[in-house]
Parts: C-alpha cells; structure tokens; sequence
C-alpha cells in the first residue's frame, strides 16, 4: 500500500485566499453618475438648448432712418429616451444547497451570493466600457478570425480587448448594414497593453465573420442600434451624422478639437484644444473641467517633462525617483484616468454639460414576484433546476453643451504601448 494507492482517502488543502484576477474600471462612470438626473416616461426627453442671443447689431441714422427689425433668441432641440442594461447570472439547484444553503461548511465562498453581488459590481464597468463608445454599442473591432483556435485577433487601438468581459455574449456585425452575423460567448481575453489583444470563443462559430467585424453589445437592433451614448458620440468634432437628431453640421453639436495625425502627444496640441474651446464659451461655462485618458497617454505626457526635471542634492542623496510624483495636472486642471478609455485620445470635459435620464433607479426584475427564477423547459413548459436572476438598469447619457467638451484624436501612444510599435 502506498500513498497513491490511499489518495481518495486524503482531503485536500485549500488556499485560504482567492486572488482577484479580474479588471474593472468605473472612472468615467463615476464621474458621470454624480452630475444632473432626471426621472421620464417612455417618451422622449427633450433637450433644449438655447445658441443664439438677439444678435443683429448696425448702425443707424437717427435722422430719418428705418429702425431696422433685429433678430431673435435661438433654441436647438433635441430628444434622448433611456436604453436599458440587464445583467444576469444561473446557478443551478445542486449549487445552491453545496454553496449557500449549506449549514455545515462544504464551500470556501457562497458561490450564488458572489455571483449575484458580482453583477451589480460588473453592471458598474460595463456601464463605463459603454461610455467610451460610439453610441451604437462597438466594443472592438476584427483584425482577423480564426475558427480553427475559436480566435479573434482585435485592433489594438482604441480598445483592443479592454471593453469586452470573459462570459459575456456579443454580436459579431457587418460593419457596412450594421447587422450581426451571429453571436459568441468568450472563453478569455488576452488584453495586455504592448501585446496582439486578442478573445478566444466557446461557442459555435459565427458564419461570415471577417477582419473588419466589430463586436457589439448584445441584442441591440440590427440596421439602426442604439445603446448607452458614450464619448464618441456625444463629444465628436464630426461634421457628419447628428447629435441627438440635430444635423452636425450645426456648429453646436460640434465639440473642440481636432485629429493629432497619430503624433504622440505635445504641449502645443493640448493647448490648442483648450484654446479652441474656451474661445467658444465663457469662462464660468468651463470651470470645474477635467481631463480623461488613459495611462499611455499619461506616461506619453509624463515623458515630455523627463528632460525637464531638476534634482537637487544637497549633502549626500538618500535615493532618486525619476518618475513623477503626486498629483498631474495640465494647466491646472486635474487629470483623471480610466482602464477602458481610448488608449489614442485626451477628452477635456465639463461634467455639467453632461446629465442622465432614467425610467427607475437601477432594480432587480421580478419573474412571478420573485427575483430569483426558475429556467422552464422548453419541450414540456414546466421549471428546471436551474435558477436565474437579472439586474436591470434603465439608463441613457446626454451631452447638451457640445461646445463646453473637447477632444484630441488620433494621439499615438509611447513607444512599446501599442503592438508591434
């Protein structure tokens, strides 16, 4: 008798700690959640917004003259309706009574309360990932398929593999009609920044997909999709398109700035869009601004002051950090840093001029007044043991000061940030 042939009869040691090996980010998130709310019904909200003060001005002869019309105030209008976010997770009977219900300790973490908490933790970043997008809920697009791995390589820039989740379902779309192909479920996904970023599928493959594709946010509409407005939407130079339902080419939909020409980051261009913009607004309309981008851009900012730096040594040096320490601003206004931003843009934003309408606060949905249901059978209608539960938030974001926002795009990253550069 040896000990291999007694192993069924040993129990196993348990690492006492579980490593969080997951990445989520809520910075623009934050910042957003904390401006103006609005409660709507289902019809649309209007946003109203006043461009214009009467502004014919001339001279006139007092000596007989015709007093000359004048012009009037001008209002734009548009209209913002809430999108909604559902987050779900199952379980099935078995893990409830091993993970939860359980009296005597047979599982080291209460597997069906992580999973729920984890939803409301999980809603927070894909709230954020959205709110860096383009309105239409693209999360990243194709560089190339492999069906044969069940891979898709992505571009690395602006999100690379950042803004999609391991277990999340998305829609692979034709970039050119906007309708899904099909959709995946992914495995994993390998999103080092410097790295090819890449996700790796467990579903059935996806017909035509193609380098080009973009992944999208499950279950929006095909043809016209409409998910939670993010920075690309609402704070775009753009003369194409509209800002809710107000043609761009109306220089007020029009935020500041303007395309880098994939140059690294300089003083000059960060000056210039804060120049552009506070020569289109009043000054009081621009205080408490921040600027939001992501740690690329930071390092390639902190890399224009290496060679500026002084070091005084006085006596004998107790050590030397050549890296900047605390607080960095850009004239004075206050950098903020998220983990889905854009890896190749700077957005200088004024958070009043962003605000949210909502039908309810954020609720977990009742099926048959319970918030956790049952899967029913297809075949014979009747429930399984496999139990469910769906959180639901009922959200949308709005910009109604495009002049106030600002952006620089097209910034290249440093050296080694971007694959392959």
């Amino acid at each position: 008798m040896n000990v291999a042939s007694t192993a069924n009869l040993y129990i196993e040691a348990i690492s006492p700690r579980i490593p969080k090996l997951w990445l989520t980010d809520k910075m623009l998130y934050t910042q957003m959640n904390n401006g103006r709310a609005q409660k709507v019904s289902p019809r649309a909200f209007r946003l109203v917004m006043e461009d214009a003060l009467p502004g014919d001005s001339r001279f006139m002869n007092l000596d007989g003259d015709v007093v000359p019309a004048g012009s009037s105030p001008d209002w734009l209008a548009g209209a913002v309706t809430p999108s909604c976010i559902a987050s779900s997770t199952n379980w099935t009977e078995l893990v409830e009574l091993v993970g939860a219900k359980a009296d005597d300790k047979v599982s080291i973490e209460n597997a069906v309360a992580r999973a729920l908490n984890g939803l409301i933790e999980m809603e927070k970043q894909w709230t954020d990932a959205l709110l860096q997008t383009d309105g239409q809920g693209t999360l990243a697009t194709v560089s190339s398929v492999n069906t044969s791995t069940n891979t898709y390589v992505l571009n690395v820039v602006p999100f690379g593999a950042r803004l999609v989740q391991q277990g999340q379902t998305v829609d692979v779309v034709n970039p050119a009609t906007n309708i899904a192909r099909g959709s995946l479920t992914i495995q994993n996904r390998f999103q080092f920044i410097g790295s090819q970023q890449s996700i790796i599928y467990n579903t059935a493959a996806v017909p035509g997909a193609a380098a080009g594709d973009i992944l999208r946010y499950g279950n929006l509409t095909n043809g016209a999709p409409i998910g939670i407005n993010g920075l690309k939407y609402m704070v775009s130079f753009s003369a194409a398109g509209n800002f809710f339902g107000i043609p761009r080419t109306n220089p007020f939909t029009q935020a500041s700035g303007f395309d880098n020409g994939n140059n690294q980051v300089t003083l000059p261009a960060l000056a210039l869009i804060k120049i552009i913009r506070q020569n289109r607004l009043s000054e009081e309309a621009l205080t408490g601004s921040f600027w939001y981008t992501h740690d690329s851009q930071l390092e390639g900012y902190k890399e224009l002051g290496y060679d500026r730096q002084l070091y005084p040594v006085n006596g004998k040096a107790t050590g030397l950090d050549l890296f900047f320490q605390g607080s960095i601003t850009v004239d004075g206004v206050p950098i903020k840093i998220g983990k889905n931003a854009d890896q190749s843009a700077w957005f200088l934003l004024q958070p009043d001029g962003f605000g949210r309408v909502n039908f309810s606060e954020p609720y977990w949905l009742l099926i048959n007044g319970q918030k956790v249901y049952s899967y029913m059978d297809p075949n014979t209608g009747r429930p399984t043991t496999q139990l469910a539960s769906t959180h639901v938030n009922p959200v949308q974001w709005y910009c109604d000061s495009a002049p106030s926002q600002a952006v620089l795009t097209d910034v290249a990253a440093p050296a080694g940030h971007e694959y392959g550069s």
